[in-house]
């Protein structure tokens, strides 16, 4: 079985993720459990809440755009199918007026 190249790239990038977690992971055992207790209090400080106000705002606004672009889109797709159906329409009455019952038959049959 052959294993792909690994580009050096991949190899050197994987070894700064496994780097980069040990130094959190030591900085986690030195701290001790009483860093996962001071966690409430930053829930309680301004900044958290300001954060908090700007992720709302901003998920509504994706929320009023996306709801602008999906009624924007629908209305242009039934302005198109309503003209569509509409010149089908005038089209078949135009045959019937000059073919007839025998004539509209046949063109719709086609």
């Amino acid at each position: 079985m052959m294993y792909p190249m690994v580009s050096p790239f991949f190899i050197v990038m994987e070894l700064i993720v496994y780097g980069l977690f040990l130094i959190c992971l030591r900085h986690a055992w030195r701290a001790g459990p009483e860093a996962v207790l001071r966690l409430p209090s930053l829930l309680r400080t301004g900044v958290f809440h300001l954060t908090l106000v700007y992720m709302a705002l901003f998920g509504a606004s994706v929320a009023a755009l996306s709801a602008f672009f999906y009624w924007s889109t629908i209305g242009s797709l039934e302005r198109q199918s309503d003209s569509v159906i509409e010149a089908e329409l005038t089209g078949l009455a135009e045959q019937y007026r000059r073919r007839g019952v025998p004539g509209l038959v046949e063109i719709i049959q086609e």
